[in-house]
């Protein structure tokens, strides 16, 4: 008799939510329409939601600067809404890596 594998529960739909905005707020980025959306924290503490932007000049690449990218409430929940439950485990997966390895560097 074959073993077969366990179709994995779907995560479940608060948790969606939590998981991508950690894993934003860690640095992960996320495809948006072909932007590059991440979120990024000023010196007084608010949290932002940005876009990488690419910028070269005369044929040379500079360093990427992030553009504001205001994305709403309702926004955000139809993108983390789209996204497949393996992109999201993976994200928090990352996240928890990352935990680990600042403590390790402590």
């Amino acid at each position: 008799m074959e073993a077969t594998p366990q179709q994995p529960k779907p995560i479940p739909t608060k948790r969606r939510y939590s998981i991508v905005l950690e894993a934003l707020m860690s640095g992960q980025e996320l495809e948006d329409g072909g932007y590059k959306i991440s979120m990024k924290q000023d010196a007084d503490g608010n949290w932002h939601t940005v876009c990488r932007a690419t910028v070269t000049e005369n044929g040379k690449r500079k360093p990427d600067k992030f553009l504001a990218y205001p994305m709403s409430l309702a926004n955000f929940i139809a993108f983390v809404d789209k996204l497949p439950d393996d992109d999201i485990f993976i994200m928090g997966a990352n996240v928890v890596l990352t935990d680990i390895n600042r403590k390790k560097r402590g």
